[in-house]
């Protein structure tokens, strides 16, 4: 039976289901009537095939979901004495790293700041130069920048 190469929604429907469902993408290429894994990540690089990237990444993500929940599975393991925690400590971290790069909005170690105005626009902010014994070099540079608007002269 011949691999297939052609792109259809039916195909990427059950790679997209069965990612979710925690196989590998080199898993699910294994089977013959998949298409070969590069052909899968050719039809992910091509803009015709946008639909299926985002179907895809959201597929990557679900898969973080269903590994980080393999962690307590894990756990029981080794709370049951089935498992040693040493063991079970080195798959706990990998499940936790893998599901950190599947979802790391959730999973992740990273903080991600935005600061911004009570309405949600960009922050303003004021900066107050006071320059003392002011010699004759600087003068030229602040009165152009005070014509381009970039600085406003403060009166005493």
């Amino acid at each position: 039976m011949s691999r297939h190469s052609d792109f259809t929604q039916e195909l990427a429907d059950e790679i997209c289901k069965r990612l979710a469902d925690g196989e590998t993408l080199t898993e699910i290429c294994q089977d013959e009537h998949m298409p070969d894994r590069s052909t899968v990540c050719n039809w992910l690089r091509t803009e015709e095939n946008s639909a299926f990237s985002a179907q895809y990444a959201r597929a990557r993500e679900s898969q973080g979901d269903g590994v980080f929940d393999d962690v307590k599975r894990v756990q029981k393991r080794v709370e049951s004495g089935e498992l040693a925690p040493d063991a079970g400590r080195v798959v706990i971290n990998a499940l936790t790293w893998r599901a950190k790069v599947l979802k790391p909005k959730v999973y992740g170690d990273g903080v991600n700041v935005k600061v911004s105005d009570p309405d949600g626009g960009p922050v303003a902010h004021r900066v107050t130069i006071e320059v003392v014994d002011s010699p004759r070099s600087l003068a030229a540079p602040v009165a152009q920048l005070a014509i381009e608007g970039q600085v406003t002269p403060e009166e005493d």
